[in-house]
């Protein structure tokens, strides 16, 4: 509470001095200039927009005052702007003072808790995530043993675009950090849209079960797997028919070695809870390390839409390997996002309402 108090005095006492400040100082005054007052407008109607839908179910009412003074504000203060960069200037504050705002939305995430996100928006081959590090997923092929010569494609997503990959095609992530996916609380958030029912149904993987992958069993429900530093862990939602084939669905698995829990949302709904009972693994402190082959010491990529490489099956398991064992992801794929925090059922249902 006190944070948000915090907020909505910093947010009246420099916002509405910075659009006060802009609009009266005479220095930069232009008698007869036209000003080109689309940003403003956008903005202000944005702002606005904002301002009506929001409610006390949604943010605290004191944050709700604060920004309605602020927007006030910025609309007194307009009439009196004589140049473009005073009107720029009360088109930044009122940015800033919106974007403050929504960060005290009930269930809102900071951006310093986004690791990585893909958005899938471009059509591009590489697609660079947005959050605290820019990683690159790379399209690629499916691996020999699919038979097919399948590559990743790009669809309408939930929002904006999204991933479509099937019978082997998927992407890999190897500039990354493993140390930011091994945090001892640790989230994975991600829109799915499966076109196929069956166990192996991989969306994201980390080496494997080794150190965490998560996927949609054949019961159409998720199932994670991590690794911790006193053992492994395979984890479901206990929910068949929870990710309804051929539908968007937004799967949240977050892991809490603080806590030891693990705690699956679906669609912004809590519908499974594990404890360090009944999954031992969870009584652990850290994640396990960074999972290396065994033959050759080598480091994996992060897979999209794909369990392993089979050359890495290959060296490191002595069973018989195919397309069906190895399994991979069919449907598409939107917004998948790394936290370095277990999400709560406020920030997974914030997530679903905005399409993220």
């Amino acid at each position: 509470m006190k944070k948000i108090l915090f907020f909505a005095v910093m947010l009246f006492a420099i916002g509405t001095t910075q659009v006060m400040t802009s609009c009266s100082n005479d220095d930069n005054n232009t008698p007869g200039v036209t000003l080109d007052t689309k940003a403003y407008d956008d903005e202000l109607a944005t702002c606005e927009a904002l301002l009506k839908a929001a409610t006390t179910n949604d943010y605290p009412q004191v944050a709700i005052d604060a920004f309605k003074m602020l927007v006030e504000t910025a609309k007194e203060a307009r009439p009196q702007c004589v140049s473009q960069a005073q009107l720029d200037a009360i088109v930044k504050s009122l940015a800033e003072g919106r974007k403050a705002f929504e960060s005290t939305a009930y269930g809102a995430i900071p951006e310093e808790n986004v690791v990585a996100k893909w958005t899938f928006d471009t059509d591009s081959k590489s697609q660079v995530s947005e959050g605290t590090y820019k990683w690159t997923a790379v399209c690629q092929k499916a691996p020999a043993i699919f038979g097919s010569n399948a590559e990743p494609k790009f669809v309408e997503g939930v929002s904006g675009k999204a991933v479509s990959v099937a019978d082997g095609a998927h992407l890999t992530v190897s500039d990354f950090n493993s140390a930011a996916v091994l945090c001892k609380d640790f989230s994975i958030s991600v829109w799915v849209k499966t076109s196929k029912t069956y166990a192996n149904n991989y969306i994201v993987s980390y080496n494997f079960w080794n150190n965490w992958k998560l996927q949609v069993q054949d019961q159409n429900k998720p199932f994670f797997t991590f690794a911790s530093n006193t053992g492994i862990a395979d984890s479901d939602n206990e929910r068949d028919q929870s990710v309804k084939e051929g539908e968007w669905t937004h799967i949240v698995a977050a892991l809490s070695l603080t806590q030891h829990k693990l705690a699956f949302y679906i669609n912004g709904e809590e519908t499974k809870v594990w404890d360090a009972e009944g999954k031992p693994a969870l009584g652990g402190n850290t994640q396990a390390e960074a999972w290396k082959l065994p033959k050759t010491g080598g480091s994996l990529p992060i897979f999209i839409g794909l369990s392993t490489s089979e050359a890495a099956a290959t060296e490191a398991w002595d069973w018989e390997w195919n397309a069906e064992s190895l399994g991979a992801f069919f449907g598409a794929i939107d917004n998948l996002t790394f936290y370095n925090i277990a999400l709560t059922e406020g920030q997974a249902k914030k997530l679903f309402k905005d399409k993220k």
